[in-house]
């Protein structure tokens, strides 16, 4: 669905190299630069980053992204939604970064707009909670209806034409 371009520095054997984004594999420590991001990235080290997320959020405002403080989170996993406030996600545009360093969690679908794609293609249909609860309101009104029909027979002393009528 996107057409991936771009080149990024990629610690490869020891030192920093460039290759294709569309070659990027989770793990790969990257050098930050100012561009579009097609992988979802943890900022590990260097200064706070620049992000422009306003494809995914639509905020127009863009965001901080400071580096993970291992003295805090040492010992823990990553955690998308723990450590969200330093995840550059994909589509996402570095405005801002200097000598940044971030690792690679994820790409290609397995990203935030790979599983954001998928939920909008997918033909899957969401059951909202009125859905499960218009058969309840229906078979309510069905029983309500069967004793009103029932009180209007039973009061109503006339023909059965006019009583089936005023009871319907």
């Amino acid at each position: 669905i996107t057409h991936i371009e771009g080149v990024s520095e990629v610690l490869r054997d020891g030192q920093y190299v460039e290759i294709d984004q569309k070659d990027l594999v989770p793990g790969d420590i990257v050098k930050l630069r100012p561009g579009t991001t097609y992988a979802d990235m943890v900022v590990v080290s260097g200064s706070t980053t620049l992000i422009d997320e306003s494809n995914l959020t639509g905020e127009s405002t863009p965001q901080a992204k400071p580096p993970v403080d291992n003295k805090i989170n040492h010992g823990d996993a990553y955690d998308s939604k723990l450590h969200k406030r330093h995840t550059i996600f994909s589509g996402t545009t570095i405005m801002e970064t200097e000598d940044s360093v971030a690792v690679v969690v994820s790409t290609g679908s397995y990203t935030l707009r790979g599983e954001l794609l998928r939920e909008i293609l997918s033909l899957r249909r969401h059951r909202f909670k009125f859905d499960a609860e218009v058969p309840c309101v229906i078979f309510i009104l069905f029983l309500y209806s069967v004793f009103a029909f029932n009180m209007a027979v039973y009061f109503i002393e006339d023909l059965a034409v006019y009583t089936w009528f005023y009871g319907m």
